[in-house]
């Protein structure tokens, strides 16, 4: 499924619940300049989730920054840090 809010040259990197009236980019993701967020998430068999729960989407170009930020973020996890 691709996302239905993804506009050209966009990719959905996955959902994340946010339980304030107007949400924020999040911290660790605050380096990547075109991150927005989206208003309806979805899940894999295409039904609605509940509206805390939001889509993350972020240029195609930036699609190597975004999988940076997760390794290293994997890599401290499997460090212990």
């Amino acid at each position: 499924m691709q996302h239905p809010e993804l506009k050209d040259g966009e990719v959905f990197i996955g959902n994340r619940e946010f339980h304030q009236q107007t949400p924020a980019i999040p911290d660790d993701l605050a380096s990547l300049k075109t991150l927005r967020i989206g208003h309806k998430a979805y899940d894999i068999n295409d039904r609605a989730l509940i509206s805390d729960i939001r889509p993350l989407i972020i240029s195609k170009a930036e699609l190597p920054a975004y999988n940076a930020i997760r390794e290293a973020q994997f890599q401290a996890i499997k460090k212990g840090r």
